[in-house]
């Protein structure tokens, strides 16, 4: 698109690669930079922070970057569209779990691996209710960390 090609001097080539690949088609993501016409500096360094976030993106999805991405999102919703169910066969259980005595040689032990795992992990919160579970008794999201860390 035109707002791109006058201002790809902002990017970096791999950057303007990049851009480029998102607005051909079969990806056909121009309407990503329709507003790139304006010149002041405040734009300008918006326009390079997306682009900077898309290059994030773009290297964090694992299967083809932002163009794999935009695939796989076509191909799902086209799925969905059909009234397809992806997880149609699958049958969700509960693993098996340990119990464990806080103080324990045991506790200790795998808390202790545990903990060299936690930057591998995420946690998904689960919305509704309170954290009066918890022992606390304010909405979850507002759950100060010494509670989870006890610190």
């Amino acid at each position: 698109p035109p707002e791109l090609m006058g201002n790809l001097h902002l990017l970096s080539p791999s950057q303007a690669k990049l851009a480029n690949k998102l607005c051909k088609p079969p990806m056909n993501q121009s309407h990503l930079f329709e507003k790139w016409s304006t010149e002041t500096a405040e734009d300008n360094t918006k326009k390079v922070a997306l682009m900077a976030q898309l290059v994030r993106m773009d290297k964090a999805y694992p299967n083809g970057g932002l163009v794999g991405y935009i695939k796989n999102a076509r191909e799902l919703l086209e799925k969905s569209k059909r009234g397809e169910n992806p997880l149609e066969g699958w049958t969700p259980s509960v693993p098996d779990g340990e119990v464990f005595e806080i103080g324990t040689e045991s506790y200790d032990k795998f808390e202790s691996v545990g903990l060299g795992e936690m930057g591998k992990c995420g946690f998904v919160l689960v919305a509704g209710g309170l954290g009066e579970r918890l022992g606390y008794g304010g909405i979850k999201l507002g759950l100060p960390t010494e509670l989870a860390t006890e610190t």
